[in-house]
């Protein structure tokens, strides 16, 4: 099915509402596509957010909600593995009037005991986003996704399905569609990134293309502090050329630095076009300038892995010529974000939003 324009704007706008912590750089599972290069389960401990960092953020979302924040997702590795943090999130998020998502792989599906405890312990997370294809399949039965989503039914969330998949043709996304009928199904490609990096090609591309622009879902918050503009591409890549890089002076200023950064908001307003035709000044002989388009999370990937090339296109961006026409576009695709409270919210007011 072909988005309409309106489809499109409306993905472009979501990211400015979106935040997500990745809780945890651990996983159960070692699939192979994943953009998270985890390690095993066991090393939650040591990779796992600080629980100072959690209760900070806890105490800032009402101050995000005030900045038009409208949803927070929990993601990693595991999230599950951070129940406490999940628990507590979701908890301050929704006393702030923020909804929750959570992104799982069900590793804790496989009994009905199991599925009863982790959702009860989660009575403020709004919506799951419960990821199995080929790749899971391997650790969770189908039979397991099937009984967690009437479990999460009845608890009364919506449910949405995650699969990775080459093509619509993919018996696992077949196999989804027949046993849950009426689950939303999200079908998201394969990147090279994180653990998916080694067996993926690098990407080619042409000047003309991507035609569509990137659809951040927001900035990403790792384990320890630092951030990323997206949950993608640069996921694992803390040297990327964009201002949203630290989390460690809270929320807020993150989610301004991402707002305001001139190269990030270019590709945002007006996709990769403008980019392309710096990088032909910049680096003529670039592979991305010839060949067949690829995903534009496939062009990110691979113009900003470049520090010298992505800190002269970064710079590129920054010139105050090419950094007002962009801003001056970027007003018709994003409207203005409400203005922010005036003063941070007290401990006292963090204590009792945590409580509500």
């Amino acid at each position: 099915m072909w988005m309409s324009d309106g489809d499109l704007l409306a993905l472009q706008r979501q990211g400015e509402h979106h935040i997500g912590l990745s809780l945890t750089a651990a996983c159960p599972m070692t699939c192979s596509h994943c953009a998270a290069a985890t390690v095993p389960a066991r090393d939650h401990a040591k990779v796992g957010m600080a629980a100072d960092l959690v209760a900070r953020f806890c105490g800032e979302l009402p101050a995000l909600a005030a900045r038009g924040v409208t949803r927070l997702s929990l993601t990693g590795g595991e999230p599950i593995l951070a129940l406490g943090a999940v628990a507590d999130l979701s908890r301050a998020a929704r006393a702030a009037g923020v909804a929750t998502t959570v992104v799982t792989g069900l590793f804790w599906a496989t009994s009905a005991a199991s599925r009863r405890r982790i959702i009860a312990a989660l009575p403020d997370v709004d919506c799951w986003n419960i990821s199995w294809d080929r790749f899971h399949a391997a650790y969770v039965k189908l039979a397991h996704v099937v009984a967690a989503v009437g479990d999460l039914r009845a608890a009364g969330v919506r449910v949405t399905l995650r699969v990775a998949t080459a093509g619509e043709d993919d018996p696992h996304l077949a196999a989804l569609a027949r046993a849950l009928p009426d689950t939303e199904i999200a079908v998201q490609p394969i990147l090279p990134v994180g653990r998916a990096a080694v067996d993926t090609p690098p990407a080619t591309g042409a000047e003309e293309a991507p035609r569509w622009p990137c659809l951040s879902t927001g900035p990403l918050v790792m384990p320890d502090g630092t951030a990323r503009p997206c949950c993608s591409a640069m996921m694992e890549e803390p040297d990327h050329p964009f201002a949203a890089r630290t989390a460690r002076d809270g929320l807020v200023a993150l989610h301004r630095a991402w707002l305001d950064d001139p190269l990030l908001l270019l590709i945002r307003a007006l996709g990769f076009r403008p980019v392309l035709r710096l990088l032909r000044i910049l680096a003529p002989d670039h592979p991305l300038l010839a060949g067949t388009a690829p995903h534009p999370c496939a062009v990110c990937a691979t113009l900003f892995r470049d520090p010298a090339l992505a800190g002269r296109l970064a710079d590129a961006a920054r010139a105050p010529a090419l950094a007002a026409q962009v801003r001056a576009a970027a007003t018709v695709i994003f409207p203005a974000p409400p203005t922010p409270s005036p003063s941070p919210v007290s401990s006292k007011e963090s204590r009792h939003a945590h409580a509500s």
